[in-house]
C-alpha cells in the first residue's frame, strides 16, 4: 500500500512540472518516479502505466504498478489505481526544508495481487519491503508538531479496494485469501505505518482444518513502528463459517503481550466435523475460550458445553498441557 501512496506523489508532482498530459509525458513520469523511489524503500516500485494525470485537480488515474521486494522477488502487483491528492500541501512541502507532506483524500484501487513469502533470514518480505532504507536522515527527530524533521508523511483519508488475492505462504502455513470490498485509511511516516482496517468480506482457502476453506468478515487497527525499541500495537475482530460452524474472535497486541477470546455459539455436534473430523459427540456444543500471553509463550483457557455437561480446558502453546475437568457428558459423548 505504502508502495501505491508514493507512487502518486511522485506521478502528480513530475505531472505538474511538465504540465501536459501526454504519452511521453506519462512515460517520463514512470521513469523519474523509479529513479526517485530506488533509494527511500529495501523493495523497488514500478509504475508500468498511467493513463492520465489531471494536473490542475491532483487527480492521477489509470496506473499499473508493480512492488518488488529486496530479493526482488514480486510482492504485490495492483491494477487500475486512482487517487485525489491534496495540491497544497504538497506543493509547500516540495517548497520547504521539511518532509514530503502528502494527503491523499480518495484512493481507487481495482484490483490487487499479493505474493506472500519468507526471505532469506525467515521474515515476511512484503513487511521490510516498505521500510525506509537505513540512512542519517532517517534517524532524524520529529518536529514539535511531531512530524518527522525528513523523508514523507503520507495520510490516506479514503482508500479502497474492489478485490485482494493474497496467496503464498507464511512460514510453513500456506495462504490463499481473497477479500472483497476492502477499504480504510492509512498513514505512513518515517516513524510508523498506522491504518484502520473496515469490515470486508473473506474468503480463506488452505486451512489446517477438516474443511479446508472458511469465509466471514475481518475489521481491524494497526500501529507499527520501524524502530525495533518500539511495539508493534494492533485490534483485530474476526466472524468466520467454516462449513456449517460459526466462530468470533478479537485479538488485541501490545508488542509481544496477546490477548484473545474465541467464541463458538451453541452448534450442532456435526457442524465441528468442519474443524475437526472424527470427534465422539451427540450433543450441541457451545465454546468460550480465552488466550494470553505473549506470541512466543501462549496460555490458553476455556469451557466448552456438551449438551448438559462441560470441559474446562487449560494449556499451554510451549508444552501442550491440557487439565480436563469433564463435568457429567453421559451419553453426551460416543466412546467409539
Amino acid at each position: 500500500m505504502l508502495g501505491t501512496v508514493l507512487v502518486f506523489v511522485v506521478a502528480t508532482a513530475a505531472g505538474l512540472a511538465l504540465h501536459l498530459n501526454h504519452p511521453a509525458a506519462r512515460r517520463l513520469v514512470g521513469s523519474t518516479l523509479n529513479s526517485a523511489l530506488a533509494p527511500v524503500l529495501n523493495g523497488s516500485i514500478n509504475l508500468d502505466k498511467v493513463d492520465r494525470i489531471a494536473l490542475l485537480s491532483g487527480r492521477v488515474a489509470g496506473m499499473d504498478v508493480t512492488i518488488r521486494d529486496a530479493e526482488g522477488q514480486t510482492v504485490i502487483v495492483a491494477r487500475w489505481v486512482s487517487a485525489q491528492i491534496a495540491l497544497l500541501p504538497l506543493v509547500r512541502s516540495l517548497i520547504d526544508d521539511g518532509p514530503l507532506l502528502v494527503r491523499l483524500e480518495h484512493v481507487r484501487i481495482d484490483g490487487v495481487d499479493l505474493t506472500l513469502r519468507d526471505d532469506a533470514s525467515g521474515v515476511s518480505s512484503l513487511a521490510k519491503t516498505f521500510l525506509p532504507r537505513e540512512s542519517p536522515q532517517s534517524q532524524a527527530p520529529s518536529n514539535e508538531q511531531g512530524t518527522p524533521g525528513t523523508g514523507f508523511v503520507v495520510t490516506i483519508d479514503d482508500v479502497s479496494i474492489g478485490h485482494v488475492w493474497a496467496h503464498g505462504s507464511l512460514g510453513s502455513q500456506l495462504m490463499d485469501i481473497e477479500l472483497d470490498g476492502l477499504s480504510g485509511c492509512l498513514r505512513v511516516d518515517p516513524d510508523a505505518l498506522a491504518g484502520t482496517l473496515r469490515p470486508v468480506a473473506f474468503h480463506a482457502r488452505a486451512l489446517p482444518i477438516a474443511a479446508g476453506a472458511a469465509v466471514g468478515s475481518v475489521e481491524g487497527v494497526i500501529a507499527f513502528p520501524f524502530a525495533e525499541d518500539q511495539r508493534t500495537t494492533a485490534r483485530v475482530s474476526v466472524r468466520a463459517r467454516a462449513g456449517d460452524l460459526p466462530v468470533a474472535a478479537r485479538a488485541t497486541l501490545y508488542g509481544e503481550a496477546l490477548v484473545a477470546h474465541i467464541e463458538v455459539p451453541t452448534s450442532p455436534a456435526s457442524a465441528l466435523s468442519a474443524v475437526v473430523e472424527g470427534l465422539p459427540l451427540l450433543a450441541p456444543v457451545r465454546a468460550n475460550i480465552d488466550v494470553s500471553g505473549t506470541l512466543s509463550a501462549v496460555a490458553v483457557k476455556g469451557r466448552v458445553d456438551v449438551g448438559e455437561g462441560h470441559v474446562e480446558l487449560a494449556a499451554s502453546a510451549k508444552r501442550v498441557e491440557l487439565a480436563l475437568a469433564v463435568v457429567g457428558l453421559g451419553g453426551h459423548a460416543n466412546p467409539r
